[in-house]
């Protein structure tokens, strides 16, 4: 493949999961435009692309794209966020027409976005999942295999944005009377001892249901702390893990780049599958430190080449994000008995900063700085309710 006369549009600069993409795909010869929110967005201060576009504020992704797609030569496009995959898979065949891109069809997106469909899949294949009412199953009999405390949560939304922890079946009752659950667009599933340990499997599928590459890493740090998203990562090899989740992909014909989090049940000691994101993971760039390059990857499957494959990663090799891992460090009554010791360099790197690209690390600091208030806002949302 002449790399060098491939154009690739990469989505989402703003996000910190864009420079991992962009650098690979950089560091292969093609050429990278990276699409932005701002001038202090990620992708626009990485030394990395080749151009740089900014999105005007107020217009629409879609038609922002098509106008691109048709006056400009793109090979490739790569949404990355939640948001932009939503709109490229929505417009899949239209956009099609003139690039390729390296993610499933709307219809597979969906199916492994939507967590009801997760755990009946898993039910299905035997993938150990949280015991789940099924949408066939009567609420009382589902109740009965559940037990209480159970957990609701929207079968359509990202982490544990409107996670509610029911305690009993009168205030489960309440919550429906008031609309506050509705059955049919929520996953009623047990609720899993929070004691055991978190992963997130970042994985590769080609286009034969191959698994290319998979990194199993377990969150070691979160915020915020009663249930937040990782601020300290670190790998850690578990076969048994990968194999379930390339079971579990291969089953919904998964194809390109998804994160599986699982979550350790202390009961029995099973690591069980809780959701699918369909989308880049802001901790992707973990995959880069432990020798995957998933820009490449991304590239290689988007123009039909072989998709290159990696076996074995290294163990222990952690990535923080450094603002809300200080965080935890204010907040969290374990600060200094948790493992690993928050102030062990040791294999630790941090999830927007390099050495040899620094700028958007700091870029990112004076945005935040800038807009404290939306950085408060979207801490409040990863609260469980």
């Amino acid at each position: 493949m002449d790399w060098g006369k491939k154009s690739f549009m990469i989505l989402d600069g703003d996000s910190r999961q864009c420079l991992p993409v962009i650098r690979g795909i950089s560091n292969i010869g093609a050429k990278v435009t990276t699409l932005n929110a701002s001038k202090l967005s990620n992708g626009y201060t990485s030394k990395f692309p080749s151009s740089r576009l900014v999105k005007p504020k107020n217009e629409d992704l879609y038609e922002f794209l098509l106008k691109e797609v048709r006056k400009k030569r793109y090979d490739v496009i790569i949404p990355l966020s939640d948001a932009s995959t939503d709109v490229v898979t929505q417009h899949y065949e239209e956009l099609c027409k003139y690039v390729s891109m390296p993610i499933p069809n709307r219809k597979v997106f969906l199916n492994a976005y939507n967590k009801q469909n997760t755990m009946r899949v898993c039910t299905e294949i035997g993938v150990p999942c949280p015991i789940t009412k099924m949408d066939d199953e009567k609420l009382d009999d589902a109740l009965k295999r559940i037990g209480f405390p159970l957990i609701a949560k929207p079968r359509m939304a990202c982490g544990s944005k409107g996670l509610k922890i029911i305690k009993n079946k009168s205030q489960l009752k309440k919550m429906i009377e008031k609309h506050e659950i509705r059955i049919e667009e929520y996953v009623i599933q047990e609720f899993v001892p929070q004691t055991g340990k978190q992963y997130n499997i970042h994985l590769f599928m080609n286009d034969q249901k191959k698994l290319c590459s998979g990194v199993v890493t377990e969150k070691s740090r979160w915020y915020p702390i009663d249930g937040g998203a990782s601020c300290l990562c670190r790998t850690v090899v578990n076969e048994k893990i990968l194999n379930n989740c390339e079971k579990l992909l291969k089953a919904i014909d998964w194809r390109g780049y998804c994160e599986i989090e699982m979550i350790e049940d202390p009961r029995d000691g099973e690591c069980k599958v809780m959701e699918i994101n369909g989308r880049a993971s802001a901790s992707i760039k973990i995959m880069q430190l432990a020798g995957v390059d998933i820009g490449k990857q991304m590239a290689q499957l988007a123009c039909g080449c072989s998709v290159t494959e990696y076996d074995s990663y290294p163990n222990d090799v952690r990535m923080r994000r450094l603002v809300t891992d200080i965080l935890w460090l204010i907040q969290s009554p374990d600060r200094f008995s948790r493992k690993p010791f928050w102030f062990s360099p040791l294999r630790t790197h941090e999830v927007v900063f390099s050495i040899d690209d620094p700028k958007p690390f700091f870029a990112s600091v004076l945005d935040l700085l800038m807009h404290i208030g939306r950085f408060r806002t979207e801490m409040k949302k990863r609260k469980r309710g």
